[in-house]
């Protein structure tokens, strides 16, 4: 009897080890990422702060190099709902000028901001369809499992989780294809013999399992015409982003008078 009880004992010892270990496995840099991405995404609402740091060299048009700083607040309340609404600011300065602009979208409203002349128009006047989900949530791509190759995941002080990729040009755009097209909308220049090289993106997991932020960095390479001379364009660019109050309730204010805003109408070509 005690040889069978020991045996008995010995077995359960072995089957709660496993079960055990199976519990607490290590999730791959490339399961982290995908379920905080997948998770991220479902939030109906977000709110980020971004900064883009841009050092375009451009020697052959004013023989010089320009910082161009950015910084954006972004906000979505039930994005996924009929209710949605949105508000951005973005800052922009370059050579001394810093100009703020504001976009506030309400229903079928757009409202926007800029110098201090306000204007409203009706969101199918947007070039192009415009979806605020789809805005605030496509940075939550999860680059192909193979790019997370011998990719380690790093434990932060403060208890979030960071995983850092080297990417190809080809694996950015097919993973980031709004910030890539962003980018090149910033320079001014077609996509077109667009180089993108020394591509770095960090992705950040927090303790809920959220992605709480990320850090992008490249150099862009691209040829721009000016008055009709091609002129080469080197860019160094630094994102960071960082989610706010992440799976909490967002608060969003208009613009101060938004509602006697200039109208402008469907069909004008302002």
């Amino acid at each position: 009897m005690k040889k069978l009880l020991t045996l008995a004992l010995a077995l359960l010892m072995i089957v709660s080890c496993f079960a055990f270990a199976s519990c607490t496995k290590e999730p791959t840099a490339y399961e982290l990422v995908s379920s905080a991405v997948e998770k991220s995404a479902a939030l109906q609402n977000i709110e980020l702060e971004q900064t883009v740091n841009m050092k375009m060299d451009m020697m052959d048009m004013l023989g010089m190099s320009v910082e161009v700083p950015i910084t954006m607040t972004m906000k979505g309340k039930d994005i996924n709902s009929e209710n949605a609404v949105y508000y951005s600011l973005v800052n922009t300065t370059m050579m001394g000028m810093s100009v703020d602009s504001t976009v506030y979208i309400e229903g079928t409203d757009v409202y926007t901001l800029t110098m201090g002349e306000g204007f409203k128009m009706h969101l199918d006047s947007l070039e192009g369809e415009y979806d605020i989900a789809k805005d605030l949530t496509a940075v939550f791509s999860c680059p192909a499992e193979s790019v997370f190759e011998g990719v380690m995941i790093v434990n932060n002080e403060d208890g979030t989780r960071s995983v850092s990729l080297v990417m190809t040009q080809d694996e950015y755009i097919n993973s980031y294809r709004p910030y890539y097209d962003s980018l090149v909308g910033e320079l001014g220049v077609g996509t077109d013999g667009v180089k993108i090289s020394d591509i770095k993106v960090t992705v950040t997991v927090n303790k809920d399992g959220y992605v709480c932020g990320y850090k992008m960095s490249c150099v862009i390479d691209a040829k721009m015409n000016e008055m009709g001379m091609e002129l080469d364009v080197k860019a160094n660019v630094d994102t960071d982003i960082k989610f706010v109050n992440i799976g909490g309730n967002v608060t969003i204010t208009p613009p101060e008078g938004y509602k006697d805003f200039t109208e402008i109408p469907a069909d004008s070509e302002t």
